[in-house]
C-alpha cells in the first residue's frame, strides 16, 4: 500500500 505524502514531505512513509 503506497501512501501519498506529497503535502508533508517527499519520501515519507506514513501509515495513515
Amino acid at each position: 500500500m503506497k501512501v501519498r505524502v506529497s503535502k508533508e514531505r517527499e519520501g515519507v512513509e506514513n501509515p495513515c
